[in-house]
């Protein structure tokens, strides 16, 4: 019953329409304020070509971060309203203001927890007024402790060591979640893009790759 409980009944009217020969129609309709959005991304532990399951749940697998246009074309096509029916974009963008998400990417299909924070963050920002919201646990079910790379020097290793799971505190980074939407903040989406497509492979996690390759430049 858990699972029931606690379902949100707040709604917005949204306008459906559509044309006919004659006329353009318009009807206001109340729908639910939230939903859920079932996206999927590229799976990570098929494209491991050899890379063992261990270096997969700890980051450390280059085939990990070559995916990243598959991946935000995804997200993109997922949360863009203009790539439904005009009769229900109105409709989408009335509800899409923010989206709510957890290890998308690096869960059952194993991907790099970083560097699907920065797709994501990417993605996000190429669509119109859509804010992201992201969640991190230490213990996911479908692969536990492997989100706490994302917290960097704020966490990492306490974080592995909540989640009593098989993930590798010494491949902890330094740089956070925090650090680089700090460091991209005010930043064109193509600098991002430039930076995040051509990171380098393991063993240096890619907050602490993009990182150092801002400073040098």
């Amino acid at each position: 019953d858990w699972l029931n409980s606690d379902i949100g009944n707040t709604t917005v009217t949204v306008e459906l329409s559509w044309n006919n020969s004659q006329s353009e129609k318009r009807v206001p309709v109340n729908i639910m304020a939230s939903s859920f959005v079932a996206v999927a991304s590229v799976c990570s532990a098929a494209e491991a070509h050899g890379c063992s399951h261990h270096d997969l749940v700890n980051n450390n697998c280059d085939s990990q971060r070559r995916h990243v246009d598959q991946d935000i074309a995804q997200w993109y096509q997922a949360y863009e309203a203009s790539m439904y029916n005009p009769a229900v974009v109105p409709a989408i963008r009335g509800v899409i203001k923010r989206i709510g998400t957890g290890p998308w990417g690096s869960g059952v299909w194993f991907g790099d927890s970083q560097m699907y924070f920065m797709t994501m963050l990417l993605a996000t920002n190429l669509l119109s007024n859509v804010g992201l919201d992201y969640y991190y646990y230490d213990r996911f079910c479908e692969n536990e402790g492997n989100q706490c790379f994302v917290l960097g020097k704020d966490g990492c290793a306490a974080c592995i060591q909540q989640s009593r799971s098989g993930v590798d505190s010494s491949r902890c980074g330094t740089v956070t979640l925090n650090d680089m939407v700090e460091q991209f903040a005010g930043q064109s989406t193509q600098n991002l893009y430039s930076q995040l497509t051509p990171v380098h492979g393991p063993p240096g996690q890619v907050f602490d790759l993009l990182h150092h390759s801002s400073k040098s430049e």
